[in-house]
């Protein structure tokens, strides 16, 4: 209740036990054993937009719009915050190093990097295009693999500097 009409993101937890819905700028818990009831509900942004879930060691971490949360899987208390400037492109991805230290989002035609012990600030940014468009992410151990307007672009994940990259000639944007 009380969202509207917009697209639904889920991420699940490893046990099966807890469902997490992000829509209308809220993110939503719901135990699997009672689908009737939420155990919490979060606004992570007040613009009604698309919000990007990733679920990692007991953290949800949410993207909408021009924030980024790092919340509390049990409750929902909101962590840390991140606030993203220039945030067009909708909706934001969100992509993690296995290890769970790095955070990267795809947002408007760039990559941001963020330490998720240090969440608030930007460790780097990088643009992919001049264009405000959706950006998809890939993490292996070294590399974020990037998707974007007709382009494959490998970025070393400490540093943001391409290690590789290809358009895909004759396909389009």
């Amino acid at each position: 209740k009380g969202t509207h009409n917009h697209s639904v993101n889920l991420a699940i937890s490893d046990d099966g036990s807890a469902l997490y819905v992000g829509t209308d700028g809220y993110a939503i818990r719901i135990n699997t054993n009672d689908f009737s009831h939420e155990a919490w509900r979060e606004e992570v942004n007040s613009s009604s937009d698309i919000v990007t879930l990733l679920l990692k060691d007991d953290i949800l971490y949410t993207a909408c719009h021009n924030n980024a949360n790092k919340l509390d899987i049990s409750n929902g208390e909101q962590l840390d915050h991140l606030s993203i400037s220039d945030a067009h492109s909708k909706p934001l991805s969100l992509a993690i190093t296995p290890d769970g230290k790095r955070l990267f989002i795809g947002v408007s035609g760039d990559v941001i990097s963020v330490k998720t012990d240090q969440f608030s600030t930007q460790s780097w940014r990088i643009s992919l295009t001049d264009e405000k468009s959706q950006v998809a992410l890939l993490v292996d151990d070294q590399i974020i693999n990037t998707g974007c307007r007709g382009y494959l672009q490998q970025l070393d994940i400490n540093t943001g500097k391409t290690v590789f990259k290809n358009s895909f000639a004759g396909i389009g944007k």
